[in-house]
């Protein structure tokens, strides 16, 4: 008997416990409630570190977390594959495609900052009346999608805009080229349009197959870039990576008669 009332002692010494400590938390989260938070105090968390502004259109970086303007992450990562925060390396070759767009977290910024979301829209409508075009819907196609477009047929390489086939190469990492003549050899055409924009996975060889079909020749051709000839297997990342990486866009490239 006597044990099972000190049992129940100490279970209603803990239930009181317990009690005072669920009033004591209820209390704090009634006080924080009735202290609205300071801008100024989370002004850290919600500005750019490369621009030092508010964020606009939320760009996180996936390894590291860190967060910044999209438009000033793609520009510091035209020149440098890391973070500007933490100095992580994000990818030696795509670095774009880790990071993430964060929607929610741009909303609870709008929220925030008074006027922000206004502010924005009205700078936009301003950059794009300058340059006499209208501004772009979220979600709208940047252009209207042909009749002609949607019908398949694989031999001649279409498919149907929800066939996998339909996106090959469309969304790989693209490198700038100059492609021109070898250097003093004016026999050689000049290519119609020398600057072209491509994907990094394209080889040596269909590279020269299309420089051959655009001078109109019939011999084979040789490429070389800072003076090394390259392989004909060889892809353009593979290129990159070993003589170009750390100059310049776009990179040169020089063709010749075999």
């Amino acid at each position: 008997v006597n044990s099972f009332l000190f049992d129940q002692e100490l279970f209603l010494l803990f239930q009181l416990h317990r009690n005072q400590r669920l009033s004591a938390s209820l209390e704090s989260v009634a006080t924080l409630q009735q202290e609205p938070i300071k801008l100024r105090d989370i002004n850290e968390c919600i500005t750019c570190g490369i621009c030092k502004g508010y964020l606009i259109d939320v760009a996180t970086v996936t390894e590291c977390l860190h967060s910044f303007c999209k438009s000033c992450l793609v520009q510091h990562l035209q020149t440098r594959q890391t973070c500007p925060q933490c100095d992580i390396l994000i990818h030696e070759t795509a670095p774009m495609q880790h990071v993430g767009y964060d929607t929610k977290f741009q909303d609870i910024i709008y929220k925030l900052v008074p006027g922000l979301a206004d502010n924005e829209a009205r700078r936009l409508k301003e950059f794009y009346a300058a340059r006499s075009l209208s501004v772009p819907q979220k979600g709208a196609p940047s252009r209207p999608i042909t009749p002609a477009e949607t019908v398949a047929d694989p031999e001649q390489g279409k498919f149907p805009p929800n066939d996998g086939r339909a996106w090959f190469h469309t969304h790989d990492v693209k490198i700038a080229l100059c492609i021109e003549p070898k250097e003093n050899d004016s026999k050689l055409q000049q290519m119609p349009m020398k600057y072209v924009r491509c994907s990094m996975r394209l080889k040596v060889e269909h590279l020269a197959k299309f420089i051959k079909q655009k001078i109109s020749i019939s011999d084979d051709l040789e490429l070389t870039c800072n003076k090394q000839l390259l392989k004909e297997g060889a892809t353009l990342e593979n290129i990159w990576l070993d003589t170009w990486k750390v100059k310049e866009a776009p990179m040169r490239l020089y063709y010749n008669k075999k």
